[in-house]
């Protein structure tokens, strides 16, 4: 799963995680202090990583090796996977593991988000700070194409803020087809 910041990835793929059959979360956090994402390995108490995704991978595919075959774990990867080749590398590590794969990309609507970094600040000063981090890593961010769609299995979401319940069920569907 993978998306700009504050954006809804993380509902989603907390939601997922709780749906889906044996269900293993592995998640960055999105700093717009950062501007990075990073990843707790172990646990908000330890250090923090940044550029996290090769390490998570690997994670997944260890995670996936000592499966047992009566109860076969379902990895949710939440990170930006902001890039062509970060979301290829995510694919080719499922394909080399022999793990079933669906991207899903969450967008919302910039107000949506936009409304979100209020909580995330506690004065204007932090906000207008926050918001144009928020952009910044907006501008970087390569969102999913057309070639990547045909590629791979995909699910885009564009609204997901407006209604997660709806994103969970489209991403429930694509999953059953994959």
């Amino acid at each position: 799963m993978g998306g700009p910041p504050i954006e809804g990835k993380g509902l989603v793929a907390a939601r997922l995680a709780e749906w889906l059959p044996f269900g293993v979360k592995i998640e960055t956090v999105d700093s717009l202090i950062q501007e990075d994402e990073l990843w707790f390995r172990y646990g908000p108490a330890g250090a923090a990583l940044p550029h996290p995704h090769r390490e998570m991978l690997a994670l997944a595919r260890r995670i996936w090796q000592r499966r047992r075959p009566a109860t076969p774990p379902v990895i949710v990867l939440c990170a930006r996977f902001g890039t062509a080749a970060a979301r290829s590398r995510a694919a080719a590590t499922a394909r080399a593991a022999r793990m079933r794969f669906l991207f899903v990309e969450a967008r919302s609507s910039q107000i949506r988000t936009l409304r979100r970094i209020p909580e995330l600040a506690r004065t204007a000063e932090l906000v207008l700070s926050r918001v144009e981090i928020y952009e910044r890593i907006l501008r970087r961010y390569e969102p999913l194409t057309v070639d990547e769609m045909k590629d791979m299995n995909c699910v885009r979401l564009q609204n997901t803020l407006r209604n997660i319940e709806g994103a969970i069920a489209r991403v429930l569907r694509a999953w059953d087809m994959a």
